[in-house]
């Protein structure tokens, strides 16, 4: 209507006089014909973006309309954010090895002159055994305080959680998968709900905190988290985050003020933080970030995929690395298998490309003396390729 409607066009124009976008790169063409028209002849637009992270070419992304915006808005102003406050300069320094000399990637320089360790790379022999040294890796961390909050395990495909979460699981360790069930969803906290609501119409003989706990441990909260992850843990996580929603609630709540609240968290999925590590493909982790990130199956095959034979897929998928690379605020780990038999798998030529300046090689799978690697299967220390 904007289009055959001049009338409609100049009311449109006269509502909205400025326009931010923001993740700019991953317009469409039909969004940016929509904010072309929107515009009309005004120039009262500012746009926010990072072609190296355009990583959903699949709904019709196109970082051009980015890379090129200086040229087709004459007297644009383009400011370089290259000062980055989330990621230290070990992190970020693979990072830039992985997109230098990409079209639009920044020069990114770390605010913080906090120091962290260099970050890591470790080939493992198959799939199971990178998910099992993940796993020892953060139950270590979390006995030494870390909050499973604050890690995550990154992957580029949904298949692969199914190894994390069975070697996390055995080492008693909570874990969620991003994207998964919604925690209000979850059928222990919709029991926990209805016993809450159940108990809220009676007398309270104890205070709000007590009844609260007495309730939740009436069905299935105990004091202690069960030793084995799993789904027995991440029930008692769900229920011990709603415990600790009434810990944190405002002096004077009482039961019934505290499940009107839990509803309305419900029905606007305002979920409450669980202590649990996060597991997530590199897609849903766009956006986010965590203090300690392991990024894993960075091997020919996953990362990038088997399906991206092109120069354009193939370099989505190096953006997806770098998603994944600068999610990390302090700490990096970075991991490949080889695999088994005919799923033998050799290392991302992006770890190639990236080389040993920014990433230490930590190998923790190294091969009986007198047996050789198959040919192909470098690790870091691999030389650099010339660009």
């Amino acid at each position: 209507m904007i289009e055959a409607e001049p009338r409609v066009a100049a009311a449109v124009r006269e509502q909205y006089r400025h326009f931010t976008v923001d993740e700019y790169q991953d317009v469409s063409p039909l969004q940016n014909r929509v904010l072309e028209l929107w515009l009309g002849d005004r120039r009262d637009l500012c746009v926010v973006g990072d072609a190296s992270q355009t990583v959903y070419s699949f709904t019709g992304a196109d970082a051009r309309y980015l890379l090129e915006f200086e040229r087709t808005h004459e007297g644009a102003r383009v400011v370089r954010l290259e000062r980055n406050y989330r990621s230290t300069a070990p992190v970020l320094a693979v990072a830039n090895d992985l997109m230098r000399g990409r079209a639009g990637a920044l020069e990114l320089v770390a605010a913080s002159s906090v120091e962290t360790p260099a970050p890591t790379v470790r080939a493992f022999d198959d799939d199971e055994e990178e998910a099992a040294a993940v796993a020892r890796s953060i139950a270590d961390s979390l006995a030494r305080g870390i909050d499973p909050h604050d890690i995550a395990v990154l992957y580029r495909s949904h298949a692969q959680s199914a190894a994390l979460l069975s070697a996390l699981s055995a080492v008693g360790v909570a874990a969620s998968v991003l994207g998964g069930r919604k925690f209000f969803d979850l059928p222990e906290v919709r029991q926990a709900l209805m016993a809450l609501r159940a108990a809220s119409v009676a007398p309270m003989e104890t205070g709000f905190l007590a009844t609260v706990r007495d309730v939740l441990r009436g069905v299935g909260l105990t004091d202690d988290p069960p030793e084995a992850g799993g789904a027995l843990r991440e029930a008692w996580e769900a229920r011990a985050a709603l415990l600790r929603l009434a810990e944190e609630a405002p002096a004077g709540t009482d039961l019934r003020a505290f499940t009107d609240d839990l509803q309305a968290r419900a029905r606007d999925q305002h979920e409450p933080t669980t202590r649990t590590v996060t597991l997530a493909t590199l897609h849903a982790a766009k956006g986010l970030e965590w203090d300690h990130v392991y990024l894993v199956g960075v091997s020919e095959g996953l990362l990038p995929i088997s399906y991206a034979k092109t120069f354009e897929a193939v370099d989505e998928e190096r953006r997806l690395a770098y998603v994944g690379v600068t999610r990390a605020a302090r700490t990096l780990s970075v991991s490949w298998s080889r695999g088994r038999g005919r799923g033998e798998r050799s290392p991302s030529r992006f770890l190639q490309e990236i080389g040993n300046g920014s990433l230490r090689s930590a190998d923790a799978s190294p091969r009986p003396a007198g047996t050789n690697r198959r040919r192909g299967a470098a690790t870091s220390s691999s030389p650099r390729p010339a660009r």
